[in-house]
């Protein structure tokens, strides 16, 4: 079973934009060339990597049932495996957090043996005994783990800096009645959206380690507080809590994808959900409200033409990202090397 890439907008086409930053172009290729290049930077083209498809599932059916996807297929690849541990034994192999998770979900108390096995190198080939992981966890928090993988970053959701997924999977497991509270009822169907967003707030405060009832801006002006006081440099914005804005949005998205993963977001628009359609493409709406003030954030910007490559650069003088606010820098590239970029985080944190 393969994934397809030509369904049209998909909440993952964020995730296949990032990917393919490098603007590696479209080949026209068949079964008998051969191939000269970086495998990465070729399937970073979504038209590549359905041409690929397309020529290996025609080989394969020779030997094999092959099913194609309209779309993302890891739920359908999960399914599949389930039912086949029903007759006999089972390992899945692949290098995706989500399959591990969404095998948790559906697996049944009554199939054979039911393994996943990651495929990535660092991990040696490690290999996951699906039902002896369940009996450990056991089914309730099985099921509250698409909560907890879809909270803190999966593909079609942004990262919490600084929050972990061992560290919420341990609140998690220790029993945090707030965190249980919110992934039970993450996988109701027809919530609305102002359930999802006060239920979010309350989460993401427990996982900043404050309480339920902490308010997020409250949170982010004591944190600001404490780091201004003992920080030697700019303390940098990612290090505080999400505003209720940027929290709202995410919690939608994590309720979309949520619902998606057990089989019950027919209906719901995803433009309802905290994305918007551009360029025939579902990106993520990040925040309603603005950085920070309009005259704050007239304080220092820049609009420089030369892609901020020297100390004219007002921004790169003060030692000082460019922000949205900084002029045609923001559109083109920007080499003030004050800017910080996130690494994607490693589906082991």
């Amino acid at each position: 079973m393969f994934d397809g890439y030509e369904q049209g907008p998909s909440i993952k086409d964020n995730t296949h934009l990032r990917r393919g930053q490098s603007k590696y172009p479209v080949i026209s290729f068949t079964a008998e060339t051969e191939f000269s290049g970086k495998k990465e930077e070729f399937l970073s083209r979504a038209e590549n990597k359905q041409k690929l498809l397309w020529l290996v599932s025609d080989a394969l059916r020779k030997n094999c049932t092959v099913v194609n996807a309209l779309g993302d297929a890891d739920v359908d690849i999960v399914k599949v495996a389930v039912e086949t541990s029903l007759l006999h034994t089972t390992t899945l192999i692949g290098e995706d957090t989500d399959l591990l998770v969404l095998l948790l979900h559906y697996v049944k108390p009554h199939c054979k043996s039911l393994n996943f096995r990651s495929d990535k190198t660092k991990d040696d080939g490690k290999v996951y005994n699906i039902n002896h992981l369940q009996n450990i966890i056991g089914n309730e928090i099985c099921s509250q783990l698409l909560f907890i993988h879809a909270m803190t970053g999966c593909d079609t959701t942004s990262r919490i800096f600084s929050v972990g997924k061992r560290n919420a999977f341990h609140k998690l497991v220790k029993g945090d009645t707030v965190l249980r509270s919110c992934a039970n009822a993450f996988t109701v169907i027809n919530q609305p959206t102002e359930v999802i967003d006060s239920l979010g707030f309350q989460a993401m405060a427990v996982l900043f380690g404050g309480k339920c009832t902490d308010s997020l801006a409250k949170m982010r002006y004591n944190n600001f507080s404490r780091k201004v006081v003992s920080a030697s440099s700019f303390v940098t914005p990612e290090r505080l809590p999400p505003t209720e804005s940027a929290t709202k949005l995410h919690c939608r998205r994590a309720y979309y994808q949520v619902m998606t993963w057990i089989g019950k977001a027919d209906g719901m628009d995803a433009m309802n959900w905290g994305w918007n359609l551009q360029e025939n493409r579902f990106v993520p709406v990040m925040s309603t409200i603005k950085a920070a003030p309009d005259i704050l954030l007239k304080v220092i910007q820049c609009n420089c033409l030369n892609s901020c490559k020297t100390l004219r650069c007002s921004c790169r003088r003060n030692g000082l990202p460019c922000s949205s606010a900084c002029g045609p820098c923001q559109v083109t590239n920007c080499d003030n090397p004050h800017n910080k970029f996130l690494p994607e985080e490693s589906d082991d944190d």
